[in-house]
């Protein structure tokens, strides 16, 4: 029981410090560098490997983990054939070959830490406790961000690692450094929060707070994509939960939700100041950010035409944060790649068997928030979720 204490504080910790880093500090590592978020996931995905030969696991859903990890396994080793023929060919370099590698990896690994920790021996205290510093550390996140976007302005260039990052003025970007990636984080901690009030396994209070800074700090972000995909997932969120809506949405959660409607708006208007908001263009799609996300729209349609069968295995552009990430993942694996990865995630979500109400509405904002972002493409998010939501699936387990 020791060592299965150990297991879980080293995947808890471990996720907790990439988050609380973000994108602040990068790790060199030859000619380029990586987050911390990659190196845990090295870490993380060795101490699985160790753990699935040592045979410690629960038979729960020890098959999906280990259907996860050989697909992992089988999909980097085609990845690295194919990226070698474009060595080969002189279309990349070995550094863009190991950054898509890992990009490919990351996309597939939070399924393997979902797997992994549905399939470890836990206490009921011990998951509601991980689930608590999770999300704990998620709500310091969310009030650093809103800390940052009242006092610090243009904060990804003025602390953030020496990149060209965008002037954001007042713009909630956090430790994303990316005020899109900060929207997808804040709006899924607002539907997950939603879950969790239903479920009630944590603190009201605490819940309640988290739930209502993340709201604040979603609108803060002034990402069209970000509140776009929020308001889909509330409406999937109320037709999965109809039947409940009521045990969610108490008359005093309905009152501090128009407060804070009304808080909302004040708050951007005293923060930004409606000058900024207008010459941002923050509500119209004429502005430079919309126009550079209809050219990637169009190169990625035009990358899936040249390769429409089979992609390029995420080396038609460098690296593998580009705005467009669906459209990117489609360029990248072609139908028959996409319909490869379909059905190895509904053979896994079979297997796993973990509720569609728990994961649907989180899974659809992150896919409609990729259409013009790289959410689905960013690790530190998607690793995130996969271990809350199935923390809280086993702490409910537990409890029953």
């Amino acid at each position: 029981m020791k060592q299965d204490k150990i297991k879980l504080f080293f995947f808890v910790w471990s996720l907790s410090l990439a988050l609380l880093i973000g994108q602040m500090i990068k790790v060199p590592l030859g000619t380029e560098s990586v987050q911390i978020i990659d190196l845990v996931i090295v870490l993380q995905f060795a101490w699985i490997i160790c753990d699935v030969f040592a045979k410690t696991l629960t038979q729960t859903v020890k098959p999906a983990l280990l259907f996860s990890v050989f697909f992992l396994m089988f999909w980097c080793v085609f990845s690295l054939l194919y990226g070698l023929l474009y060595v080969a060919a002189e279309k990349i370099q070995y550094g863009d070959l190991v950054k898509s590698l890992m990009g490919a990896a990351r996309f597939i690994y939070p399924v393997v830490l979902s797997a992994y920790l549905l399939s470890m021996r836990m206490s009921y205290e011990g998951a509601t406790m991980s689930l608590r510093i999770l999300y704990v550390v998620a709500c310091f996140v969310i009030l650093f961000g809103v800390f940052q976007s009242f006092f610090i302005e243009n904060f990804a260039i003025r602390f953030g690692p020496d990149y060209n990052w965008d002037i954001q003025g007042k713009r909630l970007v956090g430790i994303f450094l990316d005020p899109n990636l900060a929207a997808s984080f804040c709006s899924a901690f607002v539907i997950f929060s939603m879950t969790l009030l239903y479920f009630n396994v944590l603190s009201k209070m605490l819940v309640v707070f988290g739930l209502y800074a993340a709201v604040i700090a979603t609108f803060l972000t002034l990402s069209r994509g970000g509140i776009i995909g929020l308001f889909f997932a509330l409406l999937v969120f109320m037709i999965l939960y109809k039947k409940s809506i009521v045990k969610i949405l108490r008359p005093s959660t309905l009152i501090g939700f128009i407060f804070l409607c009304t808080v909302i708006v004040v708050l951007i208007y005293k923060t930004y100041s409606l000058s900024f908001l207008i010459d941002a263009n923050r509500f119209g799609f004429s502005n430079e950010s919309a126009l550079n996300r209809f050219a990637n729209v169009s190169a990625l349609f035009d990358l899936f035409f040249d390769y429409p069968f089979f992609g390029d295995m995420f080396y038609g552009f460098s690296g593998n944060y580009i705005d467009g990430g669906i459209l990117f993942l489609l360029a990248s694996l072609g139908v028959f790649g996409i319909t490869v990865l379909a059905l190895f995630l509904v053979i896994y979500l079979r297997q796993i068997q973990l509720p569609v109400r728990m994961w649907l509405p989180i899974t659809v904002m992150f896919s409609i928030q990729s259409l013009a972002t790289s959410t689905i493409f960013y690790p530190l998010i998607v690793c995130y979720f996969a271990a809350i939501i199935s923390l809280m699936y086993v702490a409910l387990k537990l409890r029953v």
